[in-house]
């Protein structure tokens, strides 16, 4: 019984530390390994001597497989692939697998905390959504999709035949003329969307309507959804209102629409963005900054409004400004690699530097050169970061700029919080997962 004890205690600080030895068997090449956030779980992604996909999920083989469309961690932290098997299309997801009904997928969306999904597919020209329990369509497209920052709920709305769908965790709304803004409080607590019905139009929330008026937008609410704001366009000005009193008017071109509003933990209007086709504005606190060129929605907020960064786009150059103070310009690798923290303070972006080598922009210093960077892993409170980055004959894993570790073959590292790094290897034809602890080094 002592050594029972004392083996298990043995394996949970194995476990615990996410080291490991895992055998991968014969291959003929390897398409991609990769570790959860917190370092627990790892998968390998490789082609077997039958020219076949295998994954490889901490040591559990599955296969083979036609081909592997889709692979990796939800922000939860849980692994996932859409794989085709025989003829048949499946979701693995979190150990749980299930058939896909489609001649293909698009796409996978994940809430912010992993906790519900949506995939894209397509049978024959129309499209569906589908999550764990139910599939929405077939349907000709899909305009929008939507997730609260916390909870499981989704939210889509699907057009066929110029009719629009609105559905909410599964439930459809309705059948409306037209259909925009579907949004969700950050706790999922509220929900709320804008719809037309022939010549009328109305802000619906929480399974009501809380307005009519002509030429709405939103509704916007506050982050526990106390307070729900939403707009109405009028010919030089968009009106903001909440419970049908106006609260605010911003000036506006006719062509341009209101992106988007943050609101803060009080419920006050901490500002907005404005934008066409061409060119966008954001104010924040009562500072506008732009125009420019392009905006992607990378914007970050802090609670009480006061601290932001966001990502924009002006003549073909990146920038972030950062509570009104700009970085760049930068020659970015794309807006989709730019990592913004929630509290608004801080951001590691990527860019290209002379003769196309590669640098990390952070609020502090650049780091870098790289010649290549595969891999870029923030903290999750953003205090460093790793990567891992290639000359094309050696793999490196990088902590805050600095070599910590090198491999002949591909690999993936992670920055705990604590400051310690769990990484895995390939290493005599095994995946090791091993630990760099800041303490001893």
């Amino acid at each position: 019984m002592k050594n029972l004890i004392i083996l298990m205690i043995f394996l949970l600080f194995t476990l615990s530390c996410g080291t490991g030895r895992f055998p991968i068997g014969q291959y003929k090449n390897l398409a991609g390994i990769s570790l959860s956030p917190d370092g627990g779980t790892f998968y390998l992604l490789y082609t077997g001597i039958d020219n076949r996909s295998y994954l490889n999920v901490n040591g559990n083989v599955s296969g083979p497989f036609e081909h592997v469309f889709y692979h990796g961690f939800s922000p939860g932290g849980r692994f996932y692939a859409i794989y085709k098997k025989g003829d048949k299309l499946y979701f693995e997801y979190d150990g749980q697998t299930q058939e896909i009904s489609a001649d293909r997928v698009s796409s996978v969306e994940f809430s912010p905390d992993g906790g519900s999904y949506l995939i894209r597919a397509y049978s024959g020209a129309k499209q569906l959504l589908i999550t764990e329990s139910l599939t929405i369509g077939p349907f000709d497209t899909a305009e929008e999709t939507s997730f609260p920052e916390n909870g499981d709920l989704f939210g889509a709305i699907v057009k066929t035949a110029g009719v629009y769908q609105v559905w909410i965790n599964g439930k459809k709304q309705g059948d409306y003329t037209f259909a925009e803004g579907l949004r969700f409080s950050d706790d999922g607590m509220h929900w709320g969307y804008t719809f037309a019905l022939g010549a009328a139009a109305a802000v619906f929330a929480d399974g009501i309507i809380i307005d009519e008026l002509p030429h709405p937008a939103g509704p916007y609410f506050s982050p526990r959804g106390k307070i729900v704001y939403y707009a109405s366009y009028g010919k030089d000005k968009i009106t903001v209102l909440s419970n049908k009193n106006p609260i605010m008017e911003i000036p506006y071109d006719s062509s341009s629409l209101l992106i988007g509003m943050y609101i803060r933990d009080d419920g006050t209007i901490a500002g907005y963005t404005l934008g066409n086709a061409e060119r966008f504005s954001t104010t924040l606190n009562g500072i506008t900054y732009g125009t420019f060129d392009r905006w992607f929605g990378k914007i970050a907020v802090s609670p009480d409004g006061k601290d932001f960064v966001f990502y924009y786009e002006d003549n073909e150059m990146g920038y972030i400004n950062r509570s009104g103070k700009l970085y760049g310009p930068f020659a970015t690798e794309g807006h989709g690699k730019i990592h913004l923290s929630p509290g608004g303070r801080l951001f590691y972006a990527p860019y290209f530097g002379e003769n196309a080598a590669q640098w990390i922009a952070s609020v502090n210093t650049n780091y870098g050169p790289y010649s290549i960077i595969e891999k870029f892993n923030p903290a999750r409170d953003y205090s460093g970061f790793v990567l891992v980055h290639t000359d094309m004959t050696s793999h490196f894993i990088n902590l805050n700029g600095l070599d910590i570790a090198v491999s002949d073959n591909i690999c993936d590292a992670v920055l705990l919080t604590n400051g310690n790094v769990r990484y895995v290897v390939i290493e005599d034809n095994h995946v090791q997962m091993k630990k760099w602890i800041a303490g001893d080094n």
